[in-house]
């Protein structure tokens, strides 16, 4: 039993409640562990209670409770804004899997990259045991985050959670940006890609190595992984949208002897083959020369003459000059032919879905460096082996996106041979895998649904309009939490279904 308050009378005054002094002050955590805290396991939850750091977090809250208070302050308009904004999206969705507005051009161009767009673009490349073991560990920081906003708040704030992700999720992309200036004396950024792997089933095994650096794609000079997925993408796109076989324009001056000596071309089903590993070649003008010229099927033979067509190895052509229009503005030559008399621009003729694309490395921190000659360099052509002490180039003749999702690249690069190569993109896919997870924990717990914070945030909102009667407001919650659930579970399975699809 409590022990009573001491009153204190005064004549003509009414009576002065003091509170007892020795009596311990009640707080809304508990300073002291428990032995009563329930544990819970159900279907899809498992909730574990721990009094561990209620006396840290209380007494950091009692020292900074003015900075909290406007801290938290932001963080509930914050709440407020993306229950509204979540909610929007939620009734979008929804118009979009029922085609309401499909006769609205705008909006159906807006929601072209939303949420099941996101995810359906997502999955369907496969995810490495990399990948999932960064998705765990980011997994695992970002609900750490989450919780710690709600033991910060006291659980008297039901946005904690929520802006504790959304502030992560800034410190994340602040780190991410920051990332090249920290660690700028022990590592160099955007100069080129490094190799960090390179999968056995790649079909750039043999010719890449860890260690190996990128410079050149096709022609185009490439800093950053944006660049080099930005650049496979256009050239696969190139070569999808041609059904047939298509000239490029990017040429080799190959000189007219080796020309005369390579092997003819056969013609079956009024198409050019090559025998053997050969690749066909056609001569092509210098100057005047479309982009991308397409070769119908039925009149291959009528518009390429059997003496331009010949068959003639891809590595055949690497060193040499380069000519045609096809290539970028630091290759080509639009005023005069780069080729000389004794030589003819050739370019390779591509066959539906393949791709022709050259590709340029160097290996600085290999110590064949400074030899005269290496294993890949010397089973190529002169011009290769010129190149080979540190560096050399090849041509990968296949699909393109595969290709680019089977090599491990970094905008990194150690200043010292021996560095600790993997570890900026290790902090690098962690901090993005953070941030990614961390919004997408805000996002959900805003959601106007059952069991989530928004429907806490949504009974405070509702609780600002003071002509709601609470049995007004009451009805208007249920209904609200009812549909938002429902709609959510139809969003879900409609996910689940187009991944699985």
């Amino acid at each position: 039993m409590a022990e009573p308050n001491n009153i204190q009378l005064q004549p003509g005054r009414r009576p002065i409640r003091r509170p007892n002094t020795s009596a311990p002050s009640r707080t809304l955590l508990p300073l002291h562990r428990s032995p009563h805290l329930s544990n819970s396991i159900s279907c899809w939850y498992c909730d574990f209670k721990t009094s561990v750091f209620n006396e840290p977090i209380f007494h950091f809250g009692r020292k900074h409770f003015r900075w909290l208070r406007i801290w938290f302050s932001i963080g509930m308009g914050f709440s407020l804004t993306t229950l509204i904004g979540v909610t929007l999206i939620m009734f979008l969705e929804s118009a979009k899997a029922l085609n309401i507005y499909n006769g609205i051009p705008w909006l159906n161009n807006i929601l072209d990259g939303s949420i099941l767009g996101f995810y359906s673009s997502v999955f369907k490349y496969s995810i490495s045991v990399a990948d999932i073991g960064y998705m765990c560990v980011s997994s695992i920081i970002s609900v750490a985050v989450h919780e710690l906003g709600h033991a910060l708040a006291a659980t008297r704030i039901y946005c904690a959670g929520v802006w504790h992700n959304a502030a992560f999720c800034v410190v994340c992309a602040l780190t991410v940006f920051l990332l090249p200036f920290i660690l700028y004396p022990l590592y160099s950024h955007g100069e080129s890609l490094m190799v960090l792997d390179v999968s056995a089933e790649s079909p750039l095994y043999g010719y890449l190595s860890p260690g190996y650096l990128i410079t050149n794609l096709d022609g185009n000079h490439i800093r950053t992984s944006e660049e080099w997925m930005e650049t496979v993408y256009l050239l696969d796109k190139q070569i999808f949208r041609n059904t047939n076989h298509y000239i490029s324009n990017k040429g080799y001056c190959v000189p007219n002897l080796a020309i005369a000596e390579s092997k003819n071309a056969e013609i079956v089903d009024n198409q050019f083959k090559c025998p053997n590993d050969l690749t066909l070649f056609t001569t092509i003008s210098c100057v005047d020369s479309s982009t991308v010229n397409d070769i119908s099927s039925n009149g291959t033979v009528h518009q390429l003459m059997m003496e331009n067509v010949y068959c003639f190895p891809a590595k055949g052509v690497l060193g040499e000059k380069k000519c045609g229009n096809g290539w970028n503005s630091a290759v080509k030559n639009d005023t005069n032919c780069l080729c000389t008399e004794d030589e003819s621009c050739s370019t390779p003729i591509h066959m539906p879905g393949v791709s022709w694309v050259e590709i340029t490395f160097s290996r600085p921190y290999s110590s064949d460096c400074t030899q005269s000659g290496n294993e890949i360099g010397s089973s190529y052509n002169k011009s290769w082996s010129e190149e080979s002490k540190c560096g050399g180039s090849f041509v990968f003749i296949g699909d393109m996106m595969s290709m680019s999702r089977s090599i491990w690249l970094t905008e990194y690069q150690p200043r010292w041979p021996y560095g600790f190569a993997y570890f900026p993109d290790l902090v690098e896919k962690l901090l993005v895998n953070s941030f990614h997870v961390s919004l997408m924990l805000a996002l959900l717990n805003s959601l106007p649904v059952y069991y989530l914070d928004g429907e806490s945030i949504l009974e405070v909102a509702l609780c600002f309009f003071g002509s709601l009667t609470p049995r007004t407001r009451d009805a208007v919650l249920q209904s609200s939490l009812v549909a938002g659930t429902l709609i959510c579970c139809l969003l879900f399975l409609r996910i689940l279904l187009s991944v699985i699809s």
